[in-house]
C-alpha cells in the first residue's frame, strides 16, 4: 500500500508490479504492472509502451491516459473521472459523471452507466459495450460493434460504423 501525495511521482519499471497505490495530486508513470491504483482528484496515471493497469479507480478531478499498446482492464470511472485511451480498455465500468475517451484506440466489454459517457474519435472500435438507462456513446469515425442499448440509453453516431446492434425496450439510436 503505497500513497503518493502533494505532486509527488513514482514510475513503476517494465517488469514491475505496484500493488493498491493512491495518488493524491499526484502523477505516476506505468511502465510494468499496476492493480488497484486509485487517481484521486489532481492526478494522472500514464499507462505506457506495453503496460498493464488493472482495477484501477479514477476519482473525480483524476485521469488515466491509457497510451498506444498498453492496456486498462475493469477501471471504474467515477463521477468527473476521464480514462483517455489510445490503446485498449478492457472491461471498464463508466459512472455518472464519468468520461471515456476512446482516441483511436479500442475498448472491449464497457458498461456505460446512466449521465456517463464513452466517446470514440480518430478510428476508434469498441465491442460489446452496454448503454445503461441515460447513459450515452458517440461515434465519430470510428466502429462501434455487438451494442447493447437499454432503455434510454443513447449511441450519437456521425460518419461511423455501427455493427450488430441490440436495442432493448426503449432504447434508441441516431
Amino acid at each position: 500500500y503505497t500513497t503518493v501525495s502533494s505532486g509527488g511521482l513514482i514510475s513503476i519499471s517494465a517488469g514491475a508490479l505496484a500493488n493498491y497505490t493512491t495518488l493524491k495530486n499526484a502523477s505516476a508513470i506505468l511502465y510494468g504492472s499496476a492493480n488497484s491504483t486509485t487517481v484521486s482528484s489532481g492526478s494522472i496515471l500514464n499507462v505506457e509502451h506495453g503496460a498493464s493497469a488493472t482495477y484501477t479507480t479514477i476519482s473525480s478531478g483524476g485521469t488515466e491516459n491509457v497510451n498506444a499498446l498498453a492496456t486498462a482492464a475493469y477501471d471504474t470511472i467515477k463521477s468527473g473521472g476521464v480514462e483517455n485511451v489510445y490503446g485498449v480498455a478492457i472491461g471498464a465500468v463508466i459512472n455518472k459523471g464519468g468520461i471515456q475517451n476512446i482516441v483511436g484506440g479500442e475498448a472491449d466489454s464497457a458498461t456505460i452507466s446512466s449521465g456517463a459517457s464513452q466517446i470514440l474519435t480518430s478510428g476508434a472500435y469498441a465491442s460489446s459495450t452496454t448503454i445503461g438507462s441515460g447513459g450515452y456513446q458517440s461515434i465519430e469515425s470510428s466502429t462501434a460493434t455487438k451494442t447493447t442499448i437499454g432503455s434510454g440509453g443513447l449511441p450519437y453516431i456521425a460518419h461511423g460504423t455501427v455493427t450488430s446492434t441490440v436495442i432493448d425496450s426503449y432504447g434508441s439510436q441516431l
